[in-house]
């Protein structure tokens, strides 16, 4: 089985098994991959950590529901398609979205000499039709600011930045 960490795959032909000496453990993404290996007719198994959930299916979808941490999908099969399988799972990442990461910006007043962004929300007057920006403005080689307007005078005045934002 080829394991895929933090995806959901959608579903297709959802087996219904039962064991009927004992109780079977598929608490963990290992314990559902495994329950599905030991079925031949098992293709594919979701684990949901949220539910502690394992599903077992009979046919391969390559697509994602979701891409979510609490999840782990495996495609199953025997070793001669280990190559196919491989390219399922090469199709499923080249579709996860890129998410960066979540700027670390500095507060006014704070050093934003390292982060290079802002963490305030624009000021705007009373009619919402105009708005202080804060910018992050270098005063010497040790520390830098984020304002509204232009640098303190008697600082560099070097624009590091401004607000951080997570465009994808």
């Amino acid at each position: 089985c080829m394991d895929l960490p933090g995806v959901r795959l959608k579903g297709a032909d959802q087996m219904n098994v039962t064991s009927i000496a004992m109780k079977v453990n598929t608490s963990t993404p290992e314990t559902c991959r495994e329950w599905c290996r030991e079925h031949n007719s098992c293709r594919q198994s979701v684990f949901s950590a949220g539910n502690g959930g394992c599903y077992l299916f009979g046919k391969e979808v390559v697509e994602a529901r979701e891409f979510a941490t609490g999840f782990n999908s495996s495609y199953c099969g025997p070793y001669k398609e280990k190559d196919l399988l491989q390219s399922y799972v090469d199709s499923i990442y080249k579709a996860m979205p890129y998410v960066p990461p979540v700027p670390n910006c500095a507060w006014a007043g704070e050093n934003c000499l390292e982060s290079k962004c802002c963490a305030n929300v624009p000021v705007p007057n009373w009619k919402f039709t105009e708005f202080k920006w804060y910018s992050c403005w270098k005063k010497d080689e040790s520390f830098a600011s984020c304002e509204t307007g232009p640098a303190p005078s008697g600082w560099d005045g070097t624009l590091l930045g401004h607000m951080g934002t997570r465009e994808v």
